[in-house]
């Protein structure tokens, strides 16, 4: 009894000193997702001067619908459950392989927004994924958590903030950079900088972006879905 007990007393240490940052905030964004509801609001800058547009906004619910709008005055441009996604296109609601396949009548725009929200993800997902893609994360003052990219996540990173249009530019000198911020033991926030050198149409120019995403009415948060979005859901 003794030696069980010895054992199973060494084990929990051993878990708890392998426990280590990136443990933290991947526990912190579980405790995220498992609850009621929430809200999160994303902001770009470039240069330190805010994009145009304004921020993208995303709610979800128990349920799992997620609504998202891009920009302050757009409305609801996307809704997901799932891996299920539909888009508002000027023709209405539509699914987002209607939009993109071959012979589709719909503008550039409409079609790289489509490309969009195949790779959208809710809060909770997106600091998981970037947690996946740092070296290692280091836990700072106040709940922060701060670490580097790999190589090759920092230049993914650069090309997809960096693509504008249906053109997929190249990117040399990419690095990037990510910090979380946990708050009794719940993400409440998370940061992200990326910044290289990207070629499009032959043209090369420097490139960088900071994405501050906060996240706010855990538990408040009322999702209303447009019901033609939600009969293509469902």
């Amino acid at each position: 009894m003794i030696r069980t007990t010895a054992l199973l007393s060494i084990a929990l240490l051993t878990t708890a000193v392998l426990a280590g940052p990136k443990d933290d905030v991947l526990a912190a964004a579980k405790k995220l997702a498992e609850g009621e509801n929430y809200t999160w609001v994303s902001a770009a800058d470039a240069g330190g001067t805010p994009l145009a547009g304004g921020p993208t906004t995303g709610k979800i619910d128990k349920a799992g619908y997620v609504t998202v709008s891009l920009s302050r005055n757009s409305g609801i441009v996307f809704v997901f459950k799932g891996e299920k996604r539909v888009l508002r296109a000027p023709t209405g609601w539509t699914l987002p392989e209607e939009v993109t396949k071959e012979g589709s009548s719909h503008k550039q725009t409409t079609r790289v927004l489509a490309l969009a929200t195949k790779n959208f993800k809710t809060a909770a997902d997106e600091a998981k994924d970037l947690v996946a893609k740092t070296k290692e994360l280091r836990a700072e003052k106040d709940g922060m958590y701060a670490g580097e990219f790999t190589d090759a996540a920092a230049k993914e990173l650069v090309i997809r903030l960096a693509r504008f249009s249906l053109d997929v530019p190249e990117a040399r000198d990419a690095k990037a950079t990510v910090s979380f911020w946990v708050k009794d033991g719940m993400l409440s926030k998370f940061q992200y900088f990326a910044y290289g050198k990207v070629t499009i149409r032959g043209q090369e120019r420097e490139f960088d972006r900071l994405i501050t995403t906060t996240i706010s009415e855990i538990g408040s948060t009322k999702v209303d879905v447009p019901e033609e979005a939600k009969k293509l859901l469902d």
